[in-house]
């Protein structure tokens, strides 16, 4: 009757040793999920922070250009008034040389 209980006793530490052991992988995959979920959290978030920094400096990038083009704008303006002039001092020249011609030539 001895080792029929040691038989039915080692079965039994077998038994409770694989539940226990099932268990114990059930909740290590419990963790290791909720441990690689918190990981690619925080492997979003650095990658939405970097995103928004891209584009802050885009739009301050943009700001920038903005700027740059009503500068143009302005210089474009300017110089269009300066050929303006030099057009109605061209226009105005070309009048005394054509008026002191005639004068000269009768």
């Amino acid at each position: 009757m001895g080792s029929k209980a040691l038989v039915f006793l080692g079965l039994f530490v077998a038994m409770v040793l694989l539940i226990s052991s099932e268990v114990a992988a059930r909740e290590l995959a419990e963790t290791t999920d909720a441990v690689d979920a918190t990981h690619e959290m925080e492997a979003t978030e650095v990658r939405d922070e970097k995103v928004e920094e891209d584009m802050e400096a885009i739009v301050g990038d943009m700001e920038v250009a903005v700027a740059d083009m009503e500068v143009a704008e302005e210089d474009i303006e300017v110089d269009m008034m300066a050929v303006a002039a030099m057009a109605a001092a061209a226009e105005d020249i070309l009048c005394f040389a054509s008026a002191a011609a005639m004068r000269d030539n009768p």
